[in-house]
């Protein structure tokens, strides 16, 4: 019996658009607060829920792209993901960073989110445009 890797772990189910609307939406709000804090070096301690926040909406939605697609990964945006996501891991270490870092990930963010598909879609891995495990092959 052969096993094949499923394109997706996640079907479409109804809703789904409106929750990844709903997701982005609390996402983008949460990372405003917690940027104008970071930029005007206000008081941080008041940002606790701001944090939970972002982190639990920002994995919410790398779950729903990444298991949805699993091509996502190798994608240009799912690379550009999680080089944001070590930017940030690298605050703790370096708190000092903290402006410089929040900096570039809100460019990279910019960037990745009104690039055009051609940017979006493309594969390092692979060394083209690829929409679906289909499209890895040949």
């Amino acid at each position: 019996m052969r096993h094949t890797l499923k394109a997706n772990l996640l079907p479409d189910f109804a809703g789904k658009r409106v929750l990844k609307i709903a997701l982005r939406t609390a996402h983008l709000l949460a990372i405003s607060v917690i940027c104008g804090a970071v930029l005007l070096e206000a008081n941080q301690a008041t940002l606790h829920y701001y944090w939970l926040a972002a982190i639990s909406t920002g994995i919410a939605m790398l779950l729903i792209d990444a298991l949805s697609n699993l091509v996502w990964f190798v994608q240009v945006r799912g690379m550009i993901i999680g080089l944001k996501l070590l930017l940030l891991l690298t605050l703790p270490l370096a708190p000092g960073w903290g402006i410089p870092v929040i900096v570039v990930v809100m460019i990279l963010s910019g960037i990745i989110a009104h690039a055009p598909g051609s940017w979006r879609y493309y594969s390092l891995w692979h060394g083209k445009v690829i929409k679906s495990l289909h499209d890895s092959k040949g």
